[in-house]
């Protein structure tokens, strides 16, 4: 998947900038590998529950207010913060 986003990216760009597309990409490869290690873990019964799925889910958009708390919640967030530049 890097590989082709690679060639593609030189393909029709300068090579500048190709650095943040690496960073998510290699971290979402990472992300699915760890998630790989945890449901076997489950599986082989090394472990007896995956407590990140257990946690309350979030709304995915990048903000929404609470009402009861009167809050605002940012969820994701990381395309700013991952670089020092912005990221699409």
């Amino acid at each position: 998947m890097i590989k082709n986003a690679r060639t593609q990216w030189y393909f029709e760009r300068k090579g500048i900038g190709f650095e943040a597309v690496d960073l998510c990409l290699s971290g979402l490869k990472g992300r699915l590998q760890m998630a790989v290690v945890r449901v076997e873990d489950y599986c082989s019964g090394r472990i007896d529950r995956i407590e990140e799925l257990e946690e309350p889910r979030i709304f995915t958009e990048l903000q929404f207010t609470n009402d009861d708390e009167n809050k605002t919640v940012w969820a994701g967030n990381w395309r700013n913060i991952a670089t020092a530049g912005s990221i699409w």
